[in-house]
């Protein structure tokens, strides 16, 4: 799945797949339009075997930042595990 979205201080694309083994990945863009105390961030809600968690994926800021990302949520020992689907996609902002 694939999406772009827009936010007042910034934009991105994101594209998510889920594996059968319950990992996953996602990659993308995001893009930080303002000069300041602003952060935009990628955030997913990942469907699990035990219920939704949300992680963030990638954040751009601190004045007109690019990134771009490529992570597997579900690597390491912190990692989400038994992911099964996306339950939502959040473009958001933090002010600080």
């Amino acid at each position: 799945m694939t999406e772009t979205k827009e936010v007042q201080n910034g934009y991105g694309t994101i594209t998510v797949c889920v594996n059968e083994d319950g990992s996953a990945r996602a990659y993308g863009d995001v893009h930080c339009t303002a000069f300041g105390a602003v952060q935009v961030l990628w955030e997913v809600g990942w469907e699990t075997t035990s219920g939704v968690k949300v992680s963030t994926v990638a954040m751009a800021g601190w004045g007109g930042d690019d990134v771009e990302f490529d992570v597997d949520p579900s690597a390491g020992a912190d990692g989400i595990k038994g992911i099964t689907g996306v339950d939502e996609i959040y473009l958001s902002e933090i002010f600080m």
